[in-house]
Order: C-alpha cells, then sequence, then structure tokens
C-alpha cells in the first residue's frame, strides 16, 4: 500500500511541476498591458457609476 501511495505522490508532484511550467508559459504569451487594462477597468467600474459606501450603485 505504501508504495503505491508513494507512486501518487510522485505522479501528481509531476502532474503539478508541468502545469506550474505551462501556465508560465502561457504567461509569457498572453500581453501583461491585457491583463493590466482589464484589472484597471473592473476596478474603476464602481467609481464610474457612483456606487455608494455599501456598495449599491447610485442613479
Amino acid at each position: 500500500v505504501r508504495t503505491g501511495i508513494e507512486l501518487l505522490a510522485q505522479t501528481l508532484d509531476l502532474l503539478f511541476q508541468s502545469l506550474d511550467s505551462l501556465l508560465d508559459r502561457l504567461g509569457r504569451l498572453l500581453p501583461r498591458s491585457r491583463a493590466g487594462k482589464a484589472n484597471r477597468d473592473a476596478q474603476s467600474d464602481g467609481q464610474e457609476y457612483g456606487a455608494g459606501p455599501n456598495g449599491t450603485r447610485g442613479e
């Protein structure tokens, strides 16, 4: 049973390592400015519509 658990742990470790490197490559391919612009738009969204202190949007 122990060797099966160790094998599973090694497999999961390899899987997460390959997933991490894949996400790293994808992050380099995507333009950073677009992600930054989307974040800024999301942050300023409430202010543009006059959001109140409790999160409701004013008319």
